[in-house]
This record gives C-alpha cells, sequence and structure tokens, in this order.
C-alpha cells in the first residue's frame, strides 16, 4: 500500500520553498541598511573581505545573482541562506549585486572570512531561531562564526517574525576557504554541497575576463527575486 506524506509537511515545505523565492526578491529589492555599530565601516567596498578564491578579475563586469553565489539550508519553519562576501566572487556578480554586498566585508571585524547570513519564517507564528547554530563545514572541520554583526534592528531579539527578512554578517575562522568545498550547517541540516557552486563561478570569471578585455561592462539587470 502506497504510502502518502502529511499534507501539512507538504504545505510547511512548500511554503518555505515559496519564502526562500521571496527572499532572494526582497534581498534585491531591498536597500541593505546596518544598524548602527561602533565598528561599522560605511563608503568604500572592503578590500580585504575574503582573498580566498583570489582577487583575480575586475568589478563591473560580473552577471551572477546573490542566489547563484550563495547556499541555502532550511530546517523546520526557518530558511536560511549564506553568501560569501569573498571579494573574487562578489566582482562575478552584478554591478548592483557587488555594490550592495560589497560594503559589508567589514562589518565583522578583520580577519577571517566574511558571510552574509540571511533568515526568514513562514510559520504564521514565528520561529525559533538560534544565530550560533549555523555553521561551515570546510574540510571536513566544522567552524563556528567568531563574531556576529546584526545588519537589521530584529536579528538575535527572539523569534523570527513570519516573513520578517533578518541579516546579519558572520565572520569565520580563516580555515573556512571559499575557493574549496564547503556546506552550511544548521541545526542538523545540510545545505547542498558549495562544489556544486563552483564551476559556475569559474564559468563566470572567463566570461568577466572576456568582457573585460573587451571593454564591455556588464549592463545590470532588473532585480524581481529576493535571494539576489
Amino acid at each position: 500500500m502506497k504510502r502518502i506524506g502529511s499534507p501539512a509537511r507538504h504545505l510547511r515545505a512548500r511554503g518555505l520553498a515559496v519564502g526562500l523565492a521571496a527572499l532572494t526578491c526582497l534581498a534585491g529589492c531591498m536597500p541593505t541598511t546596518p544598524v548602527a555599530s561602533p565598528g561599522a565601516v560605511g563608503g568604500a567596498p572592503a578590500a580585504t573581505a575574503g582573498a580566498g578564491s583570489g582577487v583575480e578579475v575586475p568589478a563591473g563586469f560580473g552577471s551572477l545573482r546573490q542566489d547563484e553565489v550563495s547556499l541555502r539550508v532550511n530546517r523546520d519553519a526557518v530558511a536560511v541562506q549564506v553568501t560569501p562576501l569573498d571579494e573574487g566572487i562578489l566582482r562575478l556578480t552584478a554591478p548592483d549585486t557587488y555594490e550592495r554586498l560589497s560594503r559589508l566585508g567589514d562589518r565583522a571585524g578583520p580577519g577571517g572570512r566574511v558571510f552574509l547570513v540571511t533568515v526568514l519564517t513562514e510559520a504564521p507564528g514565528g520561529a525559533e531561531f538560534e544565530p550560533r547554530n549555523v555553521r561551515i563545514e570546510s574540510r571536513g572541520i566544522v567552524h563556528r562564526a567568531e563574531a556576529i554583526e546584526p545588519l537589521t534592528p530584529g536579528w538575535g531579539a527572539g523569534p523570527l517574525r513570519q516573513r520578517s527578512v533578518e541579516r546579519a554578517v558572520y565572520r569565520f575562522p580563516s580555515g573556512v576557504d571559499p575557493s574549496l568545498d564547503m556546506v552550511i550547517l544548521f541545526g542538523n541540516s545540510r545545505s547542498r554541497s558549495w562544489s556544486d557552486v563552483l564551476p559556475r563561478l569559474d564559468a563566470e570569471r572567463a566570461r568577466v575576463r572576456a568582457r573585460a578585455g573587451g571593454g564591455r561592462s556588464q549592463i545590470s539587470r532588473p532585480n524581481f527575486l529576493i535571494f539576489r
């Protein structure tokens, strides 16, 4: 006899998938408004936001969206997206995405590897979220954040509110290398492997070199997705 899964479970999974798509749109359509902090760095993009993949190409010629250079994982009613703020990776993104994300690189302090973490819940009553449950497994070692810098007022201020997008910058140890494979851990859930993304980055890096050689800056594409 064929077993049929719980309707509630299917609806919850579908809701999170829709939420992730909406989150891609919202993150790109909304300006990032950092929470005031004594260590905040404004203005110029961070030149040291991760040399792991090497700053090999000029800025302004990329075309990738934020969701194309991110890993996502969900557990229960919470969806998490993690984006490396590595300069060599950000230069592969579209100009508007690069401008928005490159300003965040120094927010969590000097050293280490810096990532943008974005979370969302579709649960009607909200959901519990423990920021330090987001970890990165790199080269067989599980790393926890050394510093977390909130970018939105609701980060860490209690349960997540339904459809309220919260963001923070995480600084992980330098042992996390975005040029190599890694996996995002959230509780006991795992993202897909970063090795699935690396070929896309290599292909875009070649295209950026070709565009830069021809002097053609990539035209920014309108953003209609949430994890941009």
